[in-house]
């Protein structure tokens, strides 16, 4: 028993000592745990902070929106509030997203989770296809901007200042090649970088021009159905911050979309008879087309008056007219109203034996004649000019008039409740030698004059119209820099608007009635000439239709033939030509690059649409030609999905003539009047190749 207890009790001396080791391990464990807890703890630095910092990334969703800079955050936060700020984040971000998916109208910001935007990085920002991503950013947050509210007027009061693109935000095209362009605005940063990607699984961006000085050119494919287009433009502000502004935009590819394209319109017309052209495309073949048109209660098909002409016989009040193209299952429908108002039939005349003299010579100094104006069978009061200037009867109608050698005009006007009605009538004047004088000789060194644009006798609906003056001296050259040319409209100066070479330009102010328009020119040596024109101004508010011109895009110098052939479009009164071509252009599928505005110095840099320059052919002649005369032809240089200024050859680009006159001053200079041929040619050797130049080559391609 003895031996027992002594091996479950130790010796005394020896518990002493254990108890002794024990509780001086436990002073040391309270002593390390005490001071453990009394250390803050201590972060490492993040070593892309700053980098972060001054970052950030600001997408655009639509065509103008608000943008939006995410604010600066200090860095010296009170260790008590970290949890309470996160809490409060959290939720903010829950918030957001939820108003985010209930209202895309409402203004809202979203921020990545700073997790997630790590996560991103260590995972490289790229697509399905391989293609750098635009959606975020390697060492910034990610901020989306949903479109904000609009004023009264509809107006963004914040509008995007740094680029636009010619993508136009969910539109369906039938090729799979798609071509656009990146255009700067007006703006104070540095253009560091432009990155496109496409979100479809078959998509693919082929290329992105690299020079920043001119708009970006953008090749890609696109997959079939929806493919969402994302381009990110980096840019530097003044103290070396970057930014990035993203935009989104949704493009359809669909080979077998059905469009119908017209030139008709809906609109008020005073004539019952209108022509217009439609046809239907599926994809890129033709396919038939039915044109329907309500009379009454009944609905009549209208039968194809010549290939994609139709024209309609319109009934009095509104007139509805359906265009409807079907293929399988699939079916697209226009439908457009025109207003026909019976226009009240003038009963305005004139009664005149002035008509007897009409563009005849006479002997007299001095001529009557006898001048009547009636409203049906009432007479009128009746306006009778002489070269633009006022003439009186004698009380019973019979007017007395001294004739100027030469050309003399008469403008007859009489009017009645608001209406009115004109005539001119043209008298030359030639007397007879007397007394064995010698008769008068013209002077054969006079200036030669040729007026375009405006004729003698012509009426003009337009309130401003551009005219042309070619003058040459007796040696056949032209004095528009060495002479004195000008011109008035009853009396008064006409602006000029640019001399040139060959040619100098006016802008004449039309007045309503009569407009006695004389051109005077004088050249070094002093021989002086004069011509006279009288035209009729029929002016309307600005708006109205005034007819319609006539225009065609042509490239036949690079092989291309016409790109728009020849359209006759309407015109309005008070319209500047840069609308009229950038209607039709727009119409046909074309975008364009300019300088200047639509009102002011445009200038037709370059036209795109995908593939038009893709079977470029010079004709070889005109390479002959080129070379001969030590121009530089590159036929390599141009983009198939482009065609415009330097391509080719340093002295390519685009020019325009109007009734086979090439003007001097740009497309928002010149109004179109009815009746008037627009082309826009495309020249290799700055016009001589179409017509136009010093070195004019005497053929045109």
């Amino acid at each position: 028993m003895k031996s027992q207890i002594k091996q479950l009790f130790p010796r005394k001396s020896t518990m002493t000592k254990t108890l002794i080791v024990v509780f001086i391990l436990s002073l040391f464990s309270t002593y390390l745990a005490s001071s453990l807890s009394s250390q803050q703890r201590l972060s490492p630095d993040n070593p892309i902070q700053d980098q972060a910092d001054n970052h950030s990334e600001v997408p655009l969703l639509g065509n103008y929106l608000d943008l939006v800079h995410a604010d600066e955050q200090p860095d010296d936060k009170p260790e008590e509030d970290i949890d309470d700020e996160k809490e409060t984040e959290e939720n903010d971000k829950d918030d957001k997203r939820n108003s985010k998916n209930k209202s895309q109208d409402k203004e809202s910001i979203t921020s990545t989770d700073s997790d997630e935007a790590e996560q991103s990085n260590r995972e490289g920002n790229h697509d399905n296809n391989g293609n750098a991503s635009a959606k975020t950013n390697d060492d910034s947050p990610h901020i989306e901007i949903i479109d904000p509210e609009k004023d009264e007027e509809g107006k963004v009061e914040d509008e995007n200042d740094y680029f636009v693109t010619s993508i136009k935000d969910g539109e369906t095209t039938v090729e799979k090649k798609y071509t656009f362009n990146i255009k700067q605005l007006q703006h104070d940063y540095t253009l560091k970088k432009i990155d496109v990607s496409i979100d479809a699984e078959d998509g693919d961006v082929q290329s992105v021009s690299e020079d920043y000085s001119q708009p970006v050119i953008v090749n890609m494919d696109l997959a079939k159905g929806e493919n969402e287009i994302t381009v990110a433009v980096t840019y530097e502000e003044a103290d070396g911050t970057n930014f990035t502004v993203l935009r989104n935009y949704v493009v359809i590819y669909d080979e077998e979309h059905l469009v119908i394209e017209t030139d008709l319109k809906s609109k008020d017309v005073t004539d019952n008879l209108i022509t217009f052209k439609a046809l239907a495309k599926q994809g890129k073949e033709q396919i038939p087309l039915t044109v329907l048109t309500q009379q009454g209660e009944e609905q009549i098909e209208v039968q194809e008056l010549d290939k994609n002409h139709y024209e309609i016989h319109l009934e009095e009040g509104k007139n509805v007219i359906t265009l409807v193209a079907t293929s399988g299952d699939k079916e697209v429908e226009e439908t457009v109203t025109i207003n026909y108002e019976k226009p009240s039939e003038p009963e305005l005349k004139i009664v005149t034996d002035l008509v007897d003299y009409d563009e005849k010579k006479v002997k007299e100094e001095i001529i009557e004649f006898t001048a009547e104006g009636y409203d049906g069978d009432e007479q009128v009061n009746l306006d009778v000019h002489h070269n633009g200037s006022p003439i009186e009867d004698d009380g019973s109608n019979v007017y007395r008039v001294t004739l100027k050698e030469g050309k003399n005009t008469f403008e007859l006007v009489v009017h009645s409740n608001g209406s009115s009605h004109s005539e001119t009538y043209t008298v030359y004047y030639e007397p007879e030698a007397t007394g064995g004088e010698e008769e008068t000789t013209p002077n054969e060194r006079a200036p030669e004059i040729t007026v375009h644009d405006i004729k003698d006798g012509e009426t003009i609906k337009n309130s401003i119209r551009t005219f042309h003056v070619k003058v040459k001296d007796y040696n056949g050259n032209s004095i528009t820099n060495t002479g004195n040319i000008s011109v008035t409209n009853n009396g008064e100066a006409v602006p000029v608007d640019h001399p040139d070479g060959s040619q100098i330009s006016f802008t004449l102010s039309i007045n309503d009635g009569s407009n006695h328009i004389v051109v005077s020119a004088e050249d070094s040596e002093g021989n002086k000439a004069t011509k006279e024109l009288t035209i009729q101004g029929e002016v309307d508010e600005d708006g109205t239709p005034i007819g319609t011109a006539t225009i065609s895009v042509d490239a036949t110098t690079v092989g291309l033939g016409y790109l728009i052939p020849e359209q006759e479009v309407e015109i309005y009164q008070g319209e500047r030509a840069s609308y009229v071509v950038e209607r039709l252009l727009k119409e046909y599928g074309y975008d364009y690059s300019n300088t200047g505005n639509l009102d002011s110095d445009f200038y037709m840099e370059y036209i795109t649409k995908p593939g038009m320059a893709s079977n470029m052919n010079i004709p070889e002649d005109l390479l002959e030609t080129l070379e001969e005369h030590n121009i530089a032809v590159d036929q390599t240089r141009y983009n198939e999905n482009v065609l415009g200024e330097l391509d080719l050859t340093d002295l390519s680009g685009w020019m325009y003539s109007v009734n086979g006159i090439y003007a001097n001053v740009g497309f928002a200079d010149y109004y179109l009047k009815d009746g008037d041929v627009l082309k826009l040619r495309f020249t290799l050797a700055y016009g001589n190749d179409i017509g136009i130049g010093l070195d004019n080559f005497h053929k045109v391609w």
